[in-house]
């Protein structure tokens, strides 16, 4: 029974996990396309650029 627990927490843990990089990310690309076109460009951001494939 222990080991079934285990599995399930970590199964939860790895999820929640790669929910919250998701959602990091998204935010992370919000901000970066707020920016004004010359910062972006500056840095080197493309907004328009190829969207991130899971």
């Amino acid at each position: 029974m222990t080991a079934t627990r285990y599995s399930i927490s970590r199964t939860v843990h790895r999820w929640a996990s790669a929910y919250q990089r998701r959602r990091r990310r998204k935010l992370t690309e919000r901000i970066m396309n707020d920016l004004p076109p010359s910062l972006q460009r500056d840095i080197g951001w493309q907004p328009s650029g190829p969207t991130r494939q899971r």
